[in-house]
């Protein structure tokens, strides 16, 4: 997701009902950024239709799994 970060929580029922099993969820900056990423990240992490982690790779992405739960 590349989209204005205080936005992105509100996104998560969208991508929930549009998502299928082992479908991905990409959010940059998610280290660089990582206040702006936090509420986001913490909705996906307790979500459990969602597989939530932190790639601490360059400026950061978050990825979240769509678990077919």
């Amino acid at each position: 997701m590349d989209a204005e970060r205080p936005a992105c929580p509100g996104c998560l029922p969208l991508l929930r009902r549009v998502l299928t099993a082992r479908g991905v969820i990409a959010v940059d900056n998610a280290v660089s950024h990582a206040g702006q990423v936090a509420p986001f990240r913490a909705l996906s992490e307790e979500d459990p239709d969602f597989a939530a982690h932190l790639q601490e790779v360059g400026d950061g992405v978050l990825t979240a799994v769509r678990t077919g739960r």
